[in-house]
C-alpha cells in the first residue's frame, strides 16, 4: 500500500494522491475575509470544515485567545464526528482566505472508497493531535 505523506497546499489532502486531492479540492468554496471578521461564533451550528488557504485565524473563548490556525491547517474537524455547536468563536486575525468544505461533500468523497475514508480520517487525527500539543505544550521558564 502506498501512503502519501507529501507536501500539499493544506493538511486536508496530505495523505491523498494528486488525483484524489484534485477531486476533493473541487468541493472547496473559497472565501476572502478582512482582518477582524468573525467566521463563526461560539454556539453556532457547524456544517463544514474550514481549511485556511492563507492568513491566520484565532479561536476565542470568553474573549480569550485559546488557539490559532495557520495557513494550510484546518478547523472544525471534530464537528465532523460530533454534531455539536461551536465551542469557540473563530475570527480572522489577518486578512485571510478560507476554503469551506461542507461535511456532506466529505461524506460523498469518502463513501465510495475505504482508503479515502482512512486517509481523510488520518488527516483529521493529525490536525486534532496538533491542536492538543499546542494547548498542552509549555516552554521551560
Amino acid at each position: 500500500m502506498n501512503i502519501y505523506i507529501r507536501t500539499q497546499p493544506h493538511d486536508l489532502c496530505k495523505y491523498l494522491d494528486d488525483q484524489q486531492a484534485t477531486e476533493l479540492r473541487k468541493q472547496i468554496t473559497l472565501q476572502d475575509l478582512p482582518a477582524g471578521e468573525v467566521i463563526q461564533r461560539r454556539g453556532d451550528a457547524v456544517d463544514c470544515l474550514i481549511v485556511l488557504e492563507d492568513g491566520e485565524l484565532v479561536l476565542k473563548k470568553d474573549d480569550q485567545i485559546v488557539g490559532r490556525v495557520y495557513a494550510g491547517e484546518m478547523v472544525n474537524e471534530h464537528h465532523y464526528f460530533a454534531n455539536c455547536p461551536a465551542s469557540f468563536t473563530l475570527l480572522a486575525e489577518k486578512t485571510s482566505r478560507l476554503g469551506l468544505v461542507p461535511f456532506k461533500a466529505i461524506d460523498e468523497f469518502i463513501a465510495s472508497d475505504a482508503g479515502r475514508c482512512a486517509r481523510i480520517h488520518a488527516a483529521f487525527n493529525d490536525s486534532l493531535s496538533l491542536k492538543i500539543i499546542r494547548l498542552t505544550h509549555r516552554e521551560p521558564q
